[in-house]
């Protein structure tokens, strides 16, 4: 079987992950190949490896040529395997689409999610850390990463580490700055909530300045989406164990 995973990176190396867990329960014979260097493809399925079925995940493959070239002669053989070739792209030309979906194989697109689904993502995400957000909260932690998976997932690792805990009501410590005159408007009440939050969620900042520690923040989205640090390390450490 072939798999072709391609587009938004979170999305598509976290299905890559689920694929993985489910080849891993079966025993099978796990491989890597990126664009680096070239191995062979076909190497790999003369025959089952010691007796087991084999997975190879290829990272960015079509970035060299060789395997460009590999990967036209044997598409159809990998899709009609019993083993298993997943493929990691960023992105797929239409011609390649075409030839890989001639070829049998399963293709899947990925696109960053909703907003409904992403504040869904969010809030299970901030659980695992031990964090119940609101919708208010997940909302200010979003708009302020753009909607950016990597950055909020690290975000939300940090505020755990730091043992930052947020939950309703318990969110605002004294004084509670919400507690506004009567003759407020409902949009500058709102605004100054908003404000609030953003401080509370950035201790270090303050509404409207980019501090350090945002930047770190964003610095290791871009190292987990560019070049080295394309979010290979987790996908080696799944591989490699």
């Amino acid at each position: 079987m072939l798999y072709v995973l391609y587009g938004h990176q979170f999305w598509a190396r976290k299905k890559l992950r689920e694929l993985l867990e489910k080849a891993r329960e079966r025993e099978s014979a796990l491989f890597k190949l990126s664009s680096a260097s070239f191995v062979p493809l076909a190497g790999y399925f003369s025959a089952d490896l010691f007796g087991k079925k084999v997975v190879l995940v290829g990272e960015y493959l079509l970035e060299n040529p060789e395997y460009e070239r590999e990967l036209t002669e044997l598409a159809g053989r990998l899709a009609a395997s019993d083993n298993i070739v997943f493929l990691l792209e960023e992105g797929l030309a239409q011609d390649w689409e075409e030839r890989f979906r001639d070829a049998g194989a399963k293709l899947e697109k990925f696109k960053n999610l909703p907003e409904e689904k992403f504040f869904s993502w969010a809030r299970d995400e901030a659980l695992k850390f031990g964090l119940a957000l609101s919708a208010a909260e997940l909302k200010v932690l979003a708009e302020e990463f753009d909607f950016d998976p990597w950055t909020i997932a690290a975000k939300l690792e940090r505020m755990s580490l730091e043992k930052i805990k947020i939950s309703g009501k318990n969110f605002f410590s004294e004084p509670n700055y919400f507690q506004t005159g009567a003759d407020e408007s409902g949009k500058n009440k709102n605004l100054r909530e908003k404000l609030f939050l953003r401080a509370e969620l950035f201790p270090v900042c303050r509404p409207g300045l980019r501090t350090a520690e945002i930047r770190s923040v964003e610095t290791s989205s871009r190292i987990r989406q560019t070049g080295a640090g394309r979010g290979r390390g987790l996908l080696e450490a799944l591989v490699e164990n």
